[in-house]
């Protein structure tokens, strides 16, 4: 079938599918779409609905609107496939402002979480340097469209690039806007000059007037190869811990540092260890004593009682043209990846 003018991209249908938690939209079904078949895997039946039709003719079609109001993720309802049949067949009864407000009270409770601020330990021997965060706190906006900080604690600005497309102005600015409408970001040159002007200028009541002022609902912290005051500073206050883990030789080491930081803590956070590349050591003896060292140093802080871990139920696949093509969302190449982080900051925003 030929793609029309205003179908909805893969990146608007995971949107609104993740909004609502793999949920029909319909208040009196809210049947699940995520599937399990014989075999134990996940697959979904969900339909991304346009609430005004695609193309003139079809139910609640606007003449007034664009085809990029159509295929936006304003138009889209996420429904079960029954909901989704019955609907398109009563337009008068189903209507374009009955329909929103049913996408409305669906996608609500994904906006309705306090503010978070979410570390990512990448000095933990994590892959992927800064891309983590980077793609982790795109999902996270393309998912709530809530406005996010992405502030960058690491030497190289992976992050940045990714984000911003370019380098010129990045170690120039305090908070500049990125190509995604709600991410800022803060490079890792900005975050030292504030941390030489006012060591406090990272303390929980400043921090807390930022997100207040900028309305920001996230951010993100990328706590790489920066300088390790600048990084314990912006670790010590965040909500949510993730430990990038991919196979590296000096990964039990790293996590030996996010335990030690962790227990300077003083209230509780959320830890997260989250394979990156997955389990594909060649050498099987070496691959089952490099997983127990992991997983001993995971498990020493899980001692701590201020400390929850959170296990993921995904794995961020590898992928060899992640490096090329930076915008993994609306590549084919890279839509295993795109889906993978996804899938986490689901689970993560629950």
């Amino acid at each position: 079938m030929a793609k029309r003018e205003a179908d909805f991209s893969q990146k608007t249908k995971m949107t609104i599918a993740y909004r609502c938690g793999h949920k029909c939209s319909n208040p009196t079904c809210g049947h699940a779409t995520m599937v399990e078949d014989s075999k134990g895997e996940l697959y979904s039946i969900g339909r991304s609905f346009h609430i005004e039709a695609a193309s003139e003719g079809g139910p609640r079609y606007n003449p007034d609107s664009s085809p990029e109001e159509r295929k936006s993720v304003t138009n889209a309802i996420w429904l079960c496939p029954v909901c989704a049949d019955i609907i398109d067949k009563d337009k008068d009864k189903y209507s374009t402002k009955l329909l929103k407000e049913w996408k409305m009270a669906a996608e609500k409770p994904a906006s309705d979480k306090n503010r978070r601020i979410i570390a990512v330990a990448n000095q933990s021997g994590g892959v992927g340097t800064s891309s983590v965060t980077a793609y982790l706190a795109q999902a996270v906006a393309m998912m709530t469209e809530e406005k996010v900080l992405c502030i960058s604690a690491a030497a190289n600005n992976d992050s940045g690039i990714i984000l911003f497309g370019a380098t010129d102005e990045i170690e120039k600015s305090y908070i500049i806007p990125t190509k995604h409408p709600c991410i800022d970001y803060m490079s890792d040159a900005a975050i030292s000059k504030l941390y030489r002007e006012d060591v406090e200028i990272w303390g929980r009541t400043k921090l807390n007037r930022l997100m207040e002022e900028k309305k920001y609902k996230y951010i993100f912290v990328d706590c790489g190869n920066g300088t390790a005051g600048e990084k314990f500073a912006l670790f010590h206050m965040a909500t949510d811990v993730i430990i990038p883990i991919g196979e590296h030789s000096q990964t039990n080491i790293g996590i030996k540092t996010v335990g030690r930081w962790i227990q300077k803590r003083f209230d509780n956070v959320r830890v997260w260890p989250l394979y990156s590349i997955g389990l594909t050591f060649s050498n099987k003896i070496y691959k089952r004593k490099w997983y127990q060292r992991v997983w001993g140093e995971i498990n020493k802080i899980a001692e701590n009682e201020k400390v929850s871990i959170r296990i993921p139920s995904v794995v961020i696949p590898k992928s060899y043209y992640v490096c090329g093509n930076l915008d993994i969302w609306s590549n084919q190449k890279t839509k295993h990846v795109a889906e993978a982080y996804m899938d986490f900051a689901s689970e993560l925003l629950k």
